[in-house]
């Protein structure tokens, strides 16, 4: 026997199968108590090998719990003992301390620096004559102007320059052997002239 065919009415009346809803994403919102930490993974774990995504999901409560917690209430510290006071124009500094008290020191009037000079050039002129009273000097400046005649020394080292210059003036190194000369010359004369009074 043929069978029988649907009436029309019943395509009509058909209603096509519904899809099956995707599952949505699991979600996982906050760390559990560290009781059910294990509890927890297996069933991430579970969810994995269905292939279903787990979401952590932030609860902006609990988010804000860990900041507020981390949050450093600042304790002003006692500050430190100040430091002894001093007067004004006090200072604990050496070098500040030795330019205050230079500063105390009143300068040199020019009347008082003239009478300074004066000073100094009488004492190196009795250096001198001391000096030059003694037989040994007066031999050893004459053997000086000598040797400087003959060229076996250089003024520099006659008048005790350390190096020479590195671009001495012209002639002032012949100038200062000339004087240096006519100087001995005259203490020569001199020198001949006490020994004619002494014999």
């Amino acid at each position: 026997m043929r069978p029988e065919a649907p009436p029309p009415h019943a395509a009509r009346n058909r209603v096509a199968p519904a899809t099956a809803p995707q599952p949505a994403p699991a979600t996982r919102d906050a760390t559990p108590d560290a009781g059910a930490t294990e509890e927890l993974d297996q069933v991430v774990s579970m969810l994995g090998d269905m292939d279903i995504e787990v979401e952590a999901v932030e609860d902006t409560a609990l988010a804000e719990e860990p900041e507020k917690a981390a949050e450093t209430e600042w304790v002003e510290e006692p500050a430190e003992a100040e430091e002894t006071e001093r007067g004004p124009g006090e200072t604990a500094d050496p070098v500040r301390m030795y330019l205050q008290e230079m500063g105390g020191v009143p300068l040199l009037t020019r009347e008082e620096e003239v009478a300074i000079a004066k000073e100094i050039e009488s004492g190196e002129r009795e250096v001198r004559e001391a000096v030059f009273s003694l037989e040994p000097a007066l031999a050893y400046v004459m053997n000086l102007a000598e040797r400087l005649r003959r060229g076996e020394l250089e003024v520099r080292q006659v008048f005790g320059d350390d190096e020479p210059e590195s671009e001495p003036a012209e002639g002032k190194e012949d100038k200062r052997a000339e004087i240096f000369l006519r100087h001995v010359g005259r203490l020569k004369r001199l020198v001949g002239e006490r020994e004619k009074l002494v014999a």
